[in-house]
């Protein structure tokens, strides 16, 4: 697999399991409200890791999102939300203090769990199995992450 193919699949893959497909065949407006849309839904979901962050009590010890996984999960979000990519149906600590997007699109749905700083797990899942997976590390030319080893 080419370095290109490899940055594409993250991109190919959220831009096809956008939540409910907001825009499939909608007006150039409707298109222009739904990125607006997302672009807020990444600010709630930054918003909401950045309150983990400030206050880790809120969890039991083996749910409380690390710190460094939290940052991670943060800039992903941010570079995401500068993209205009469609925003996870759901965002959770998902235990180990590790944090997971979710995003479901008709039959498929696809979650990228944030394990370590700069390192998260993707999996692509269609009709209940998994058809893709692969690692995301950070890029420290681009400070992107980007499929990897």
């Amino acid at each position: 697999m080419s370095t290109l193919d490899a940055k594409n699949i993250l991109s190919d893959t959220t831009a096809a399991v956008t939540p409910f497909s907001k825009t499939h065949g909608a007006s150039r407006d409707a298109l222009a409200t739904s990125a607006t849309d997302d672009a807020s839904l990444w600010d709630d979901a930054c918003e909401r890791m950045l309150a983990w962050r400030s206050n880790p009590t809120q969890f039991n010890d083996e749910d409380e999102p690390s710190i460094e996984i939290l940052d991670t999960a943060i800039d992903f979000a941010v570079d995401e939300r500068t993209r205009g990519g469609p925003a996870p149906t759901i965002i959770i600590p998902s235990g180990d203090g590790n944090v997971s997007f979710e995003w479901h699109y008709r039959q498929s749905t696809m979650i990228i769990e944030f394990v370590d700083r700069g390192r998260a797990k993707y999996t692509k899942f269609a009709s209940g199995h998994v058809i893709e997976k692969g690692v995301l590390i950070r890029n420290p030319q681009t400070r992107k992450l980007e499929l990897g080893g």
